[in-house]
């Protein structure tokens, strides 16, 4: 059963994880990307709702699904540069290196940025410093410390 899953309190749906991913991305028939068709995140992700009510992104769901659990401290990486894409067959674990090193390769980078100093930033509630894109993006509202 997909929504009925530990203190969840969300609908209760009688179709399964896998039948209600299935419903919310058409193939694209040019690039065989599975795009998908539902929420969305700031920066062009795919959003699904796990069985426990938790937010993920879909690529990362799908390969979930279709491959099993993704290796520790790995990304799930694109073949075809798709935010949107959650075709498995498309989708690869790898390190952040890796992930770079293929953007890279593919004449992706912004190569004239390499090396520059990211602007610093420190969160208000537990004094992290990072650069001011990533604490904006995935720090400040997800901080422990956050009352």
């Amino acid at each position: 059963m997909a929504y009925t899953n530990g203190n969840y309190k969300g609908r209760v749906s009688t179709e399964t994880v896998e039948q209600r991913f299935n419903k919310k991305y058409v193939i694209n028939d040019v690039t065989d990307c599975w795009e998908w068709q539902n929420a969305t995140n700031n920066i062009g992700y795919g959003m699904f709702r796990w069985s426990t009510g938790k937010m993920r992104t879909a690529h990362r769901a799908s390969y979930e699904l279709h491959k099993g659990p993704i290796p520790t401290g790995l990304s799930v990486c694109h073949t075809c540069d798709n935010p949107l894409c959650v075709n498995p067959e498309h989708l690869w674990a790898g390190t952040m290196k890796d992930n770079y090193d293929d953007m890279v390769s593919k004449g992706r980078a912004k190569l004239g940025l390499v090396g520059l100093k990211v602007p610093q930033g420190t969160c208000k509630h537990c004094n992290i410093t990072m650069g001011v894109n990533l604490l904006a993006r995935y720090h400040n509202d997800k901080c422990k410390h956050k009352q």
